[in-house]
């Protein structure tokens, strides 16, 4: 086999990072220059921790018996399964696991910075638990509106407020768990990117899809096998659907820590096809905006609502291109900037379409949530803007990667604002207002109206 030129191992390198590993072992060249290209491998992320590799499933079956058991346990007791009180916990028994794997294996100087994680994760979580139950000991928001006109209107509003941020909470929540997670997660690998931390939690996105899907077809046979043999298909509908989603995480994470490299050809491919793509969904999708007019926008809150998920599509497309690796050709580099361009026009008719509302119906927490949001996708994007040019990176300017890894903490911490302080602020407005008294009066007046009583949930 004839000797490659340095040229030769890069052009080997940029093309098959895996055939020049393969090649390093199967006949290496000088020890410099072997000892040269595997610390470059090892740097990139194509030569990783063996032990990782070998890990086993015995924190997954511990981690998700742990998970399914709360579930089980009421279920066994009295024969109902219902998982409602469960919601508020679902980001933790999601990302607690994984946020305890790594904290436990982070070398001494950061298992400091771990614990105060892990206890925010939990404290969070208690907070959010307490918050959700006394929301849902109010009048449901049907009731509120049914009576609005005939109660305190001041205190209806603010209960109308208060159960806006319940589900802004339960949303905002898990995005906050998933960020200390990337914290932890960061800080076991010494201050590893956190955009990496994007890449590799897509990996484990793509392997909990696969085990869902064959999760899904071995409960479908399971469920004709049972119905054939005239057994309780409810009941083994349930233990399936417990065990199998308490474990679907946990278990793809395992397999990525086995396998940390596997996708890692396969997501360029995907990235180069879906950013095209949705450039012209960008495009289509303003100029169909522009043609309406801002009022229709502005008039349909589902609408704005598709408008903010455009923007949150482009931010997630422009971070996974960025922590891919792969080698950025120009077509490739001028479709991003296209996809960052169209994605601030998109967020100025957001921001605008968002201050509209709140001129014409005033301050909510939905809307502020939405406001504040815009303008954190604004600046990320305008930021962004010059890292694409040449002459920006010339003078010092940070590149793509280094910009979202500035801009994820800030999203993190606005989701720990919406998550925590938006309904801890409603709950102090409300804790002085008589809730008893004013659900009986509610209650009176529809009973004397004849109308029926909805259940007391927050809608």
């Amino acid at each position: 086999m004839e000797e490659l030129t340095p040229e030769d191992w890069e052009k080997l390198y940029r093309k098959d990072p895996e055939a020049l590993r393969e090649r390093l072992d199967r006949q290496p060249p000088s020890s410099d220059v072997t000892a040269l290209w595997k610390a470059r491998l090892e740097a990139d992320g194509w030569i990783g921790d063996t032990s990782e590799k070998k890990a086993g499933f015995t924190f997954p079956l511990i981690a998700a018996s742990l998970i399914a058991l709360p579930f089980l346990i009421p279920y066994w007791q009295t024969g109902k399964f219902e998982p409602e009180w469960s919601q508020p916990w679902l980001g933790f028994f999601a990302f607690f696991p994984l946020m305890l794997w790594h904290a436990v294996r982070a070398r001494k100087n950061v298992v400091l910075r771990s614990r105060f994680a892990l206890g925010s994760a939990l404290g969070a979580t208690l907070m959010v638990v307490g918050l959700n139950q006394y929301l849902n000991s109010l009048p449901s928001g049907w009731n509120v509106r049914a009576v609005m006109d005939r109660v305190d209107g001041q205190t209806a509003e603010r209960i109308l407020t208060a159960l806006q941020t319940q589900d802004l909470m339960l949303f905002h929540a898990p995005l906050f768990l998933l960020g200390l997670t990337g914290a932890v997660w960061s800080w076991s690998r010494h201050g590893g990117s956190r955009v990496e931390f994007i890449r590799n939690g897509v990996q484990v996105a793509i392997y909990a899809g696969l085990i869902v899907a064959g999760g899904g077809l071995f409960a479908g046979l399971t469920a004709v096998m049972a119905e054939m043999l005239g057994l309780d298909t409810e009941a083994i509908a349930v233990h399936i659907m417990c065990w199998g989603a308490s474990g679907v995480l946990v278990f793809a994470h395992q397999v990525w820590m086995r396998h940390p490299n596997a996708l890692q050809r396969i997501l360029p491919v995907i990235a180069g096809l879906f950013v095209p793509l949705f450039v012209l969904l960008e495009g289509g999708f303003l100029l169909t905006y522009l043609s309406k007019g801002l009022e229709e926008l502005t008039a349909d809150r589902e609408e704005l609502l598709v408008f903010n998920l455009l923007l949150a599509a482009v931010i997630g497309l422009v971070l996974l291109h960025s922590a891919l690796k792969h080698k950025h050709n120009p077509i490739g580099q001028a479709l991003v900037g296209a996809l960052i361009v169209l994605g601030v026009f998109a967020d100025l008719i957001g921001i605008a379409a968002i201050g509209t509302r709140l001129l014409q119906w005033g301050l909510t927490p939905n809307r502020l949530a939405v406001l504040a949001t815009n303008l954190l996708f604004l600046g990320t994007l305008l930021g962004l803007i010059p890292s694409l040019f040449r002459r920006f990176r010339q003078l010092g300017w940070p590149d793509i990667t280094g910009i979202l890894d500035r801009a994820l903490p800030v999203f993190v911490v606005w989701a720990a604002t919406v998550a925590l302080l938006f309904p801890a602020a409603q709950w102090w407005q409300l804790r002085d207002i008589d809730m008893k008294a004013f659900r009986t009066e509610i209650d009176a007046q529809m009973l004397e109206d004849g109308t029926e009583i909805a259940p007391c949930e927050p809608e």
